[in-house]
């Protein structure tokens, strides 16, 4: 899991309860919504174990909600967008040492190596 999937699923987990959706949590990261929609899919919803065998960490539900937001140009719009919600799998998703390496470049090791 690369650093912005992992801010993507910590952010969901803060959040449980809230209605998310890739542009609240975009805004919330201070990324793009695309970014979002990739991580969201690529990395929550397609998650393995690692027996690889799928744990989808999040998943989108068919309900909608209104968002607003500002566009490029610094016009207020609206748009619906699908909530974005938290597997039982991602709520209690926690990452392991390898994982640890790759978002923050170091092993916390217990002990000697």
């Amino acid at each position: 899991m690369k650093k912005t999937s992992y801010d993507v699923l910590k952010y969901m987990q803060d959040n449980k309860g809230s209605q998310l959706t890739a542009t609240i949590i975009a805004d919330a990261l201070g990324t793009n919504v695309k970014s979002v929609n990739g991580i969201v899919t690529m990395s929550l919803c397609r998650h393995k174990d690692a027996d690889k065998n799928d744990q989808p960490l999040a998943e989108r539900l068919d309900e909608k909600i209104k968002i607003s937001y500002t566009d490029d140009e610094g016009n207020e719009k609206e748009k619906e967008e699908k909530l974005i919600v938290l597997t039982p799998a991602g709520e209690t998703f926690v990452t392991d040492e390898i994982t640890e390496y790759f978002i923050y470049g170091v092993i916390r090791r217990r002990g000697k190596c």
